[in-house]
């Protein structure tokens, strides 16, 4: 789940990327395209200074102490000198640079748009998708927040998805003395996962005496007061991070609901030296998935396989290859004891799911994956 190892090399003359976003498929793209003795020179426009691993971001909370191990700090990722990293958010797209929000102008040969998505600002959620900072106030922000929760006089959580049962579940785990409050829109819990999934994620949240789903409820931050709850995690509604598109030569490229419309080769549509991948895009054959945006995991596959061979091949002058929409699905920790996972139709053995992801949600992994070292003990 690294970075782009399979991608082509480009033997031809001095080319300029410009990799906007600071999440895995930016930074896995920018670690690909500077591989090896390449001609593509990569300019990286990110406010932050590290890769959050946001899938640790429950257990950081629950297990404040180890915050540190999902904070990849970009100086571990690119060797020195390899890419230009210029912190700060980009503002405007024309047809040849990238405007920063301090006005420095970026050239380009190809543009790469890995944004992301946010979570609204009036909801403690808003922690699961850093936008600035640096990586040590990033651990000191887990750290605070996992205070808070544990001296919480309850939790209140909305949202069933992935994030919402992963939140609950730490929580409610970790803190018996702490009520959480899951409310889940629907009449039952993971009603798109396969059955045995969502019948095992349910079997193991009604094993925690203090965590109450309530079914068939929409509920806001307002009704924390009216569930006894003085914290609030709103895990639904991301919204992607693409504002400063609207005014600028992409402005054509966004659709109403904030999403940028590409092709089957991930290229923006209508503008062919334009890439975007991510929860930010919108491919249009992902159909499993709400506005057929990719999962995490598809993203990190579409990288490799479609995103930086498709930028190789254009600067190069070849022409492109589509993407394979990939197998949807997910793997996740109830908490560190209890986890389920399933890709497409196939249902991940829970033994494996507790082997692999439960002990420390991956950030080891991941660690070692982007920078070939371990993360650190605390």
């Amino acid at each position: 789940m690294g970075a782009c190892a399979s991608a082509p090399v480009y033997e031809g003359p001095h080319k300029q990327v410009v990799v906007i976003g600071g999440g895995f498929g930016a930074i896995a793209t920018a670690k690909a395209l500077v591989a090896g003795k390449s001609q593509i020179g990569v300019t990286l426009v990110s406010p932050l200074d590290y890769l959050d691993i946001s899938w640790g971001t429950p257990r950081g909370l629950v297990e404040p102490n180890t915050a540190a191990r999902q904070v990849v700090p970009y100086s571990k990722i690119f060797p020195s000198g390899k890419i230009a990293h210029k912190q700060n958010k980009a503002a405007k797209v024309t047809a040849t640079h990238v405007v920063t929000d301090s006005g420095e102008e970026l050239p380009y040969d190809q543009l790469v748009i890995a944004t992301g998505s946010v979570y609204g600002p009036d909801s403690e959620a808003a922690i699961l998708k850093p936008e600035t900072g640096v990586g040590a106030n990033r651990v000191e922000e887990i750290k605070a927040l996992g205070s808070k929760i544990a001296t919480s006089k309850g939790v209140l959580i909305i949202g069933a998805g992935l994030s919402g049962i992963e939140m609950a579940g730490e929580i409610a785990f970790t803190y018996p003395n702490v009520p959480v409050k899951l409310v889940c829109s629907d009449e039952a819990i993971g009603v798109k996962f396969p059955k045995s999934v969502a019948e095992g994620v349910t079997k193991e949240l009604a094993k925690l005496p203090n965590l109450q789903v309530i079914y068939s409820t929409k509920a806001s931050k307002a009704d924390s007061e009216k569930y006894g709850c003085d914290l609030c995690f709103l895990t639904t509604g991301l919204k992607p991070v693409t504002g400063f598109l609207k005014d600028g030569v992409l402005s054509d490229a966004v659709d109403d609901f904030g999403y940028v419309g590409t092709t089957p080769e991930l290229t923006v549509r209508d503008h062919p030296n334009i890439f975007a991948i991510g929860d930010c895009a919108y491919p249009g054959i992902f159909l499993n998935a709400p506005r057929g945006t990719m999962s995490g995991y598809q993203t990190v596959e579409a990288c490799k396989a479609t995103l930086v061979p498709n930028v190789i091949r254009a600067l190069a002058g070849k022409p492109l290859k589509g993407v394979n929409a990939g197998k949807a699905g997910g793997v996740m920790t109830v908490h560190k004891k209890a986890g389920f996972g399933y890709m497409d139709k196939f249902v991940i053995p829970a033994f494996i799911v507790r082997s692999m992801k439960c002990p420390d949600a991956f950030r080891e992994k991941t660690w070692k994956d982007f920078t070939g070292a371990k993360p650190p003990t605390a």
